[in-house]
This record gives C-alpha cells, sequence and structure tokens, in this order.
C-alpha cells in the first residue's frame, strides 16, 4: 500500500529526530511499571532497538532484575514467525521460549490499537499464530509523536492489546486489558 510506504518514511524520520531518547526510555520504563502487571517469573519479550525505536532496553533490564526471563526475537529463515531466545548482553540463547508479554516496537498507530510496522509482517504472523495457540499480551511501545489519527489497515494487520507511549496508555476500551 503506498499510503502505508508514505506514513512508514514520515515516522521513521520523525522518530529519529526524537532528542531526549534516554528520558523518553525512562519514562516509558514508568510508565510500563505503573500500567502493567507482571507475573514474577514470567516470560517477557523486548527488542534490541534500531532505526529511532524507542529504547525499552532500560525496561527489560528492570523485567529481569525483577526475576523475569527476558527474551528477544530472532528472525528464523524461511519463515514470517520471530523465535524468542533469552536476552543477555553477550549472546542469545539456542531454545525457543514463548513469552506471556511481547513488547512490539511500531513505526506509528493509533487510538484503534493499531500498529504500522516496518512492513515485513514478521509481528503480525507471529502475534496473530499466538492467539491461535498462546495466551500472550502484545504490548505496542513508542514516542507519543508516533500517533496517527487513523493507521490504514490490511486483512494480515493485527491489533495490540495496549499501546503504551512514555506518557501515556491506550487501552482496548472493550477488554480494558491489562
Amino acid at each position: 500500500m503506498e499510503e502505508k510506504s508514505l506514513l512508514r518514511g514520515h515516522y521513521r524520520g520523525l522518530r529519529r529526530s526524537i532528542f531526549d531518547v534516554r528520558k523518553a526510555a525512562e519514562m516509558l520504563k514508568e510508565n510500563c511499571m505503573r500500567n502493567v502487571k507482571l507475573r514474577k517469573g514470567g516470560t517477557v519479550a523486548g527488542y534490541i532497538p534500531r532505526d529511532g525505536e524507542i529504547d525499552v532496553l532500560p525496561l527489560m533490564q528492570f523485567v529481569k532484575e525483577e526475576g523475569n526471563t527476558v527474551l528477544v526475537p530472532v528472525v528464523q529463515q524461511g519463515s514470517r514467525l520471530l523465535a524468542f531466545k533469552r536476552w543477555n548482553c553477550y549472546a542469545s540463547g539456542e531454545e525457543t521460549i514463548i513469552p506471556e508479554v511481547l513488547f512490539v516496537p511500531l513505526v506509528a498507530f493509533d487510538r484503534s490499537l493499531n500498529r504500522l510496522g516496518f512492513g515485513g509482517g514478521y509481528y503480525d504472523y507471529t502475534i496473530a499464530f499466538f492467539r491461535r495457540s498462546f495466551r500472550c499480551l502484545c504490548i505496542g511501545v513508542a514516542y507519543n509523536a508516533q500517533l496517527h489519527h487513523k493507521i490504514p489497515v490490511a486483512e494480515h494487520d493485527q491489533k495490540l492489546d495496549l499501546i503504551i507511549t512514555e506518557s501515556d496508555v491506550y487501552r482496548n476500551s472493550a477488554t480494558g486489558c491489562a
């Protein structure tokens, strides 16, 4: 979709122009701590930020210190499903683990919890698979500036359960999720 491509270019540029990324990362961590109840000893997946994505590493470090297993996504050759491996400062482990909570990066989002990603479909296919087979809370994380009035949606696109920014929380009004 051409509209999605234009939105990606705009919001990726906007994301890269954010000045105080450390402060935003700390504020995101605090906002998540206030609004997401994590089970001690649970499994939580984040990501290694790139291309201006909001930094979840302080949040992941906190989650790990609280006794949870922290995972990162790994692209599997020949598959659109992401595998999740243990995260540490040096390497990813070999064992694939299904997360109970998945923090999802995004390029832009709307108040209806639609997410615009990079366009590869990896998170959409993975979230759809998790929803068919497992119970996993899927939380989008972003800067406030990434809010768009209406994200164009394709058939395979998956809504998120919750979206958290450095200062706001967007919930599914039907479920009040999280």
